[in-house]
């Protein structure tokens, strides 16, 4: 039987920057100084134990009431930025130093939580260590190090966490963890999926009954919002989304989402991938820089193609009722009200005429609209448009047309039917253009003149 390491400073002091190390040496000293118990807890210890990568994130517990006071006590002696919440018994302190990340120290008063009614906000009072670790959602993250002098390093497991962890298996400490707050189901899914555990199968069963209670239906909260932030930010969220599926909390942004439809999305906008990612190389990019630097500039946001794919695979109604929710930011909004708007019927087979349906589409739109598998004319179009079509340069610029007419709207003008008339093969040489310009040019001057 593999037993409990009751002492972690070895492996604290292995696993830490060495700063960090320090920190929590002095924060446990300066702590027994003034009469506060202090500890490690959650998720850091998991980390540790499993030998994860340090995120420079630390949460602290304090069964004495005025942590705040211990966080202000260690500021005044490290410096840093320290944030107070007397009200809330929590206070953070970000230390930073030259050439190494941000460490940021969450300081929190020892808890316990009451549910007034399945999804409310918890009601909160101050506790004991053990309730404090009773609250959180699972055995691996219900775990301390304590770091007071005399007993630094010592691990507080009264759950059974660390058997947890060597059984690489997700398990949550009661019942009603799902039903009192639903954001620990999509923790169960991405948490699951993220560590490589398998859920403890009542652990399984209490998420499925939660979700299929129908409690939850379109009970898409901010919390949650953060749980699929920390999705999208994966390598490959799709393996998270399967499992969001699996378990049924994707109920709570629409219960009928078409799931098999998302899947189909993502596997064709991994298909077109290389289209939106890569710099094209054509005889009309390989002249002009400027070109270049356009493309490169509007390399698409991966997360915005994923919210689009959700949303087309939303029914109607969850769309009113989830896009604040979601909280799209102005170009995801953007790249969707294109998505809706764009004409895809009678599909023109001129390209100045298609060209004028696409131009000025955010990428993550026409990345969308791909994977989506429109009409072929379309996504033809589309992928023309993309590699070259809106690369295309004209060789007369504004500043020779102004030699002949006065500045105005209409030289823009001039510049379209003259880049038009190159997508359509109406011209194709410089030449050609510019005597194109020219009869343009007369011909507002012309009507400048009778006027």
């Amino acid at each position: 039987m593999i037993r409990t390491p009751a002492h972690l400073q070895a492996e604290l002091s292995a696993w830490l920057p060495s700063r960090a190390y320090q920190y929590l040496r002095q924060a446990g000293e300066v702590a027994a100084e003034k009469g506060y118990s202090l500890y490690l807890i959650g998720g850091c210890v998991r980390d540790l134990l499993l030998n994860r990568p340090f995120d420079w994130d630390l949460d602290l517990v304090s069964e004495t009431y005025g942590v705040e006071r211990l966080a202000s006590l260690l500021q005044q002696r490290w410096g840093g930025l320290l944030q107070s919440f007397e009200r809330y018994g929590t206070a953070k302190l970000r230390l930073e130093q030259a050439g190494e990340p941000t460490l940021e120290l969450d300081f929190a008063t020892a808890r316990t939580e009451h549910y007034a009614h399945h999804g409310a906000n918890p009601e909160v009072s101050f506790s004991t260590l053990e309730a404090d670790l009773i609250r959180r959602d699972f055995s691996v993250n219900a775990m301390a190090i304590a770091l007071l002098p005399h007993q630094f390093g010592a691990l507080i497991d009264p759950f059974g966490g660390w058997q947890d962890l060597q059984d690489k298996r997700l398990r949550a400490l009661h019942e009603l963890k799902f039903l009192e707050d639903p954001v620990r189901c999509w923790r169960a899914a991405r948490m699951s999926q993220m560590l490589g555990f398998s859920l403890d199968e009542q652990t399984r069963q209490w998420v499925l009954e939660a979700m299929q209670s129908g409690s939850f239906d379109y009970f898409f909260t901010a919390r949650m919002r953060r749980e699929l932030d920390k999705i999208f930010a994966k390598s490959e969220p799709v393996v998270y989304f399967e499992r969001l599926q699996e378990l049924k909390v994707w109920r709570c942004l629409d219960p009928q989402l078409d799931f098999l439809g998302l899947l189909q999305f993502i596997q064709q906008m991994s298909a077109e991938q290389a289209l939106f990612t890569s710099i094209t190389s054509t005889e009309f990019v390989e002249h002009n820089a400027d070109c270049k630097k356009a493309q490169k500039a509007q390399q698409p946001d991966l997360e915005t193609v994923y919210l689009l794919g959700l949303l087309l695979n939303m029914a109607s109604a969850a769309h009113e009722r989830q896009l604040n929710v979601l909280e799209l930011s102005k170009a995801q909004l953007a790249a969707w009200q294109a998505l809706s708007d764009l004409d895809q019927q009678n599909w023109p087979e001129q390209p100045s005429l298609a060209v004028q349906r696409l131009q000025g589409l955010p990428a993550e739109a026409l990345w969308a609209c791909l994977a989506a598998e429109p009409e072929p004319a379309v996504a033809a179009a589309i992928r023309t448009y993309w590699q070259t079509w809106r690369l295309i340069r004209s060789h007369v610029s504004g500043t020779i047309i102004k030699e002949w007419i006065p500045p105005g709207p209409h030289i823009r003008r001039i510049l379209q039917t003259i880049l038009f008339a190159r997508l359509d093969g109406l011209i194709e040489t410089p030449e050609q253009e510019l005597s194109l310009a020219r009869q343009l040019a007369d011909e507002v001057g012309k009507h400048a003149s009778e006027q």
